[in-house]
């Protein structure tokens, strides 16, 4: 009698194991991390650097804007809890002095796979059009390909890091204007 009992208990227990087991939460996948920027070193055809407001002709950053197409209708970004409220940041070089945009083009919908398109507005009257490709996998959302005015500028695949100064850029845009 008392092995049937401690047998019953047993398989008690072991249910009540399983049974927890398949009622419990899935794991928590972790942080989701964005891997979504690009930077951008825009010179003029002499190779001065457009982003030092001390060039002739430079882009001043109080006059870039930054718009997103969402769902085929053109939105401008700016939140202003942001450090890059208007989606780029005017940055610079201190390995050579020379200044870069960082862009944190449209991330998109959170699909697992789409095309965004976002538009940098220079002064009012010029812009160009950068469309990513981006990549949600797990926790990941990533840029795997960049078109600048329609030409292809990074592909993860075959893109590698590039030193600039003493700095390293996974996604370095060298952009004439």
């Amino acid at each position: 009698m008392k092995i049937i009992h401690s047998s019953i208990v047993a398989v008690h227990w072991v249910a009540i194991i399983l049974l927890s087991g398949a009622c419990s939460r899935p794991p928590d996948p972790g942080p989701l991390v964005f891997d979504v920027y690009l930077d951008i070193r825009l010179r003029n055809k002499d190779g001065a650097d457009l982003l030092n407001v001390n060039t002739l002709g430079a882009y001043k950053k109080e006059g870039i804007r930054v718009f997103y197409l969402d769902n085929g209708v053109k939105k401008e970004f700016f939140t202003i809890t942001l450090d890059a409220q208007r989606n780029f940041l005017i940055q610079k070089n201190e390995g050579t002095g020379e200044y870069y945009m960082r862009l944190f083009p449209f991330s998109g919908l959170m699909k697992d796979h789409e095309i965004t398109t976002t538009f940098i507005n220079w002064d009012g009257n010029d812009e160009d059009t950068v469309s990513c490709t981006m990549l949600r996998e797990f926790t990941l959302l990533s840029i795997r390909q960049a078109r600048y005015n329609g030409i292809l500028k990074y592909d993860v695949n075959s893109s590698h890091d590039i030193t600039w100064g003493t700095m390293i850029f996974p996604r370095l845009l060298d952009i004439e204007k």
